[in-house]
């Protein structure tokens, strides 16, 4: 499955919390990009394959699902398959590459999206969580597909990410935080994993980028630069400002918004203010935080889930773009 010549096929692997959107709406204006967002979500989260009828989690989180299954919000997505997932991004990246459009795809998903569902539920298993690295292709896009694509792996600092998931996770899904399903969505195994694959692999395609959510904020324009030289990108169509969109434009989906809302509310890259996480990290402070924030026992299981993910994360981080 060939590309046509300077086709970049950028396709951001990530995992949830990690700022995707934010990264692709950095690019999102530019000229010689064509934009998609979780073509394989609604078939690994709501369809008929998805991975959820095979894990275990809480009575309330099965019955969200339950009532999911029934509600015309999501008819949709609920008949979505996987086959029909991966059709849908051939078609958008056939339809960007067409001569007379002449753009690239630039499509980010998240892993747990992407994964092998016998992957997933081999590394449920204790004895599995701490096994390294295999020579496979873990994700369920075909070898001849995947081989084509500029893979970018977008990672955040674990103490973000999980806090941040569980957020939007135990409001949303109504997980709780030891439910395997959390776990699947939360964890830098899978990024490890398809890191590892494309890294050996690197002679029959593009080598994996690491991207660090910390410089997409904090380091936005030396980030933006460096990736606009490598994909030859133009740098002037890079934004960090944009007009607020109004309440009335955001999508009419409630999932879609309970999840990417404040982005929606948005007007530009926000920095925030005081040091940031990753720059004076200290575990027991953010759990005194958790504690304040989601009481003593869920912070507790925060501060495993947190200490659980370092070493990936920490491996990941090694080979991030310098900036």
């Amino acid at each position: 499955m060939e590309k046509g010549p300077n086709l970049r096929r950028i396709f951001i692997f990530d995992n949830p919390r990690t700022w995707s959107h934010l990264f692709a709406k950095l690019f999102a204006q530019q000229p010689a990009l064509q934009l998609l967002y979780h073509p394989f979500l609604p078939a690994a989260l709501y369809g008929p394959e998805r991975y959820q009828v095979k894990t275990k989690h809480c009575q309330e989180a099965d019955d969200v699902q339950r009532y999911w299954g029934e509600s015309e919000e999501f008819r949709e997505w609920n008949v979505i398959t996987y086959e029909a997932a991966f059709q849908k991004l051939m078609e958008a990246t056939e339809g960007a590459e067409a001569e007379v459009v002449g753009k690239s795809i630039f499509c980010n998903e998240h892993l747990n999206a992407l994964m092998r569902h016998d992957v997933m539920l081999d590394y449920l298993k204790p004895d599995m969580k701490m096994v390294g690295t295999t020579d496979y292709n873990p994700t369920c896009l075909p070898d001849d597909f995947l081989a084509t694509l500029t893979p970018i792996v977008l990672i955040r600092h674990p103490a973000l990410t999980i806090p941040s998931s569980w957020r939007t996770e135990s409001n949303i899904k109504k997980l709780q935080i030891e439910d395997e399903d959390f776990w699947l969505l939360t964890t830098y195994k899978w990024s490890r994993l398809l890191f590892d694959h494309l890294h050996r692999n690197s002679a029959e395609g593009p080598a994996p980028v690491v991207v660090d959510a910390y410089d997409v904020v904090h380091n936005t324009d030396k980030l933006a630069s460096m990736l606009c030289k490598k994909f030859d990108l133009d740098l002037q169509a890079v934004q960090q400002t944009w007009e607020k969109l109004p309440k009335e434009q955001w999508p009419d989906h409630s999932v879609v918004v309970g999840y990417t809302k404040d982005l929606l509310a948005s007007n530009g890259v926000q920095r925030g203010s005081g040091v940031p996480l990753e720059d004076a990290f200290d575990i027991d402070a953010e759990t005194v935080k958790w504690t304040a924030e989601f009481g003593p026992e869920t912070a507790l299981k925060m501060k495993k889930c947190v200490e659980a993910e370092m070493s990936d994360y920490e491996y990941l981080r090694s080979f991030k773009v310098a900036i």
